[in-house]
């Protein structure tokens, strides 16, 4: 027993030493390997450690030296948030009192601002991303040229004069919303599209555009003019008042002309290669429409009234519906219109395509009015005058039956008056079918009504009824 014991505790003593003498290399080298140091920069003990900065500060960092409302606008852009003055004072403005704003120091957002936000280069990196939205300003004038905008938006604001983009890319839209403008002029702007909502201007001119829509909703402009433009979807005007709108040299995919109130639309060198939707609610006083050298895929027209002064060359469409019964409106147009032959073999044809044959008769019908009405030459008015007489034209062959039942009437009344004058053969039982025998050729209703003799003036004559 001693001796297992021995044995034990001399053992755990080899194992012991063993284990030390095992640990003690690593432990030295452990021991004798420098501590690695945390990654340096290359210059040294000189170096400072950078501070990350957040996106917003980053933003912040950048403003100008801008009035203290400047400033305050631009932290909401950073913050991705409305530059919202009616919620910053607490009260809003009604649209009529816009111009009000002008004496509001606390609204003002200057022109020169405006125009920082989108041509300096240190701020579009922001301004192209994050939207601008405007609410409740008094600005000057918005000047923008040989820049990018990526969202635009200003609402209930009112700009003292013009509102005016020059080689300029929109990324998104540039939108209006419920505010007052002096002017717009925008010239050789491409991209996305331009919206006018429930605003008022005085003069809105727009040239070399190129851009996806352009649409009015519930404006009121005096004077609307868009030349050498190409729209890749709309240009649409929807509701409101306009006292004159002027398109020349555009093209879009779509033209919709449907406001409230106009006084004149002038339309020429323009190609539509979808829809032409004319709807005007109310033609002012001396209104007039003047549609020159104009192609589109299809017209659609409606609405009860007409202006007073029409004119309509050069015009061209794929089709065109006028509604359920174009005739009203196509009298009262073409009566204020010069006569214009095109606008009704036209829209017979739409019809006559869709189905509507009645209506497109009734169409060419009101066509051949016109034309007699228009022609100079009494020959051609003799002949106009005959065949509207016999046949309405020749579409209505119904009534040649009626003159054909009227000129045997006629006949038998004739014959019959004549009977004293048979010198032979038998009188005829029914002197209507012996009238019938006789006007209409070919037909022989009654072989007895072989032939008759008649006393003409002390000569006698033969009535042959045979076929």
């Amino acid at each position: 027993m001693k001796l297992f014991r021995a044995s034990v505790g001399l053992f755990v003593a080899i194992l012991c030493v063993g284990m030390a003498l095992l640990s003690s290399p690593a432990g030295a080298e452990e021991a004798s390997t420098p501590a690695v140091p945390a990654a340096t920069d290359d210059s040294g003990a000189d170096h400072v450690r950078s501070i990350q900065i957040s996106p917003q500060a980053e933003c912040l960092a950048k403003a100008g030296n801008w009035s203290e409302v400047e400033k305050w606008a631009w932290q909401q852009i950073c913050a991705r948030e409305p530059i919202d003055f009616n919620k910053r004072s607490g009260a809003s403005v009604p649209q009529a009192k816009l111009p009000t704003l002008k004496s509001d120091p606390s609204r003002k957002l200057g022109a020169g601002f405006i125009r920082e936000l989108f041509e300096s280069s240190e701020l579009t990196s922001v301004t192209q991303s994050a939207p601008v939205n405007i609410i409740g300003a008094y600005i000057p004038a918005v000047e923008v040229s040989n820049a990018s905008i990526g969202t635009l938006r200003i609402d209930d604001s009112y700009i003292d004069d013009h509102f005016s983009l020059s080689n300029v890319t929109i990324v998104r839209s540039v939108e209006i919303y419920r505010s007052s403008i002096k002017t717009v002029r925008l010239s050789l702007v491409a991209g996305g599209k331009v919206t006018l909502y429930e605003t008022s201007v005085k003069s809105f001119m727009a040239s070399q555009l190129n851009i996806g829509r352009l649409s009015f909703t519930d404006a009121y402009i005096e004077q609307l003019g868009v030349s050498i433009s190409r729209f890749s979807e709309q240009l649409s005007l929807v509701g409101g008042s306009f006292n004159e709108v002027h398109l020349t040299e555009s093209k879009s995919d779509g033209l919709f002309i449907r406001p409230a109130s106009l006084q004149a639309l002038k339309i020429g060198d323009y190609a539509d290669t979808a829809m032409f939707f004319l709807q005007v609610a109310h033609w002012a006083s001396e209104s007039e429409i003047d549609l020159s050298t104009m192609t589109v895929g299809q017209f659609f027209l409606r609405g009860n009234q007409v202006p007073a002064k029409v004119s309509i060359t050069g015009f061209s469409a794929g089709g065109m519906d006028w509604g359920a019964d174009p005739l009203p409106y196509l009298k009262r147009l073409m009566a204020a219109a010069p006569y214009n032959p095109a606008i009704y073999t036209g829209l017979a044809a739409s019809y006559a395509q869709a189905g509507q044959s009645e209506t497109a008769n009734a169409i060419l019908i009101e066509w051949q009015n016109a034309e007699f009405k228009n022609t100079k030459s009494w020959i051609d008015k003799g002949y106009l005058f005959v065949i509207w007489l016999l046949a309405d034209y020749g579409y209505r062959p119904e009534f040649g039956l009626v003159w054909i039942a009227g000129f045997v009437l006629l006949a038998a009344v004739i014959f019959k008056s004549g009977q004293s004058q048979i010198v032979s053969g038998k009188p005829p039982d029914n002197w209507l079918v012996f009238a019938f025998d006789s006007v209409i050729p070919g037909i022989q209703l009654n072989r007895d009504y072989s032939a008759s003799s008649l006393r003409d003036g002390g000569s006698t004559s033969s009535i042959s009824c045979a076929s």
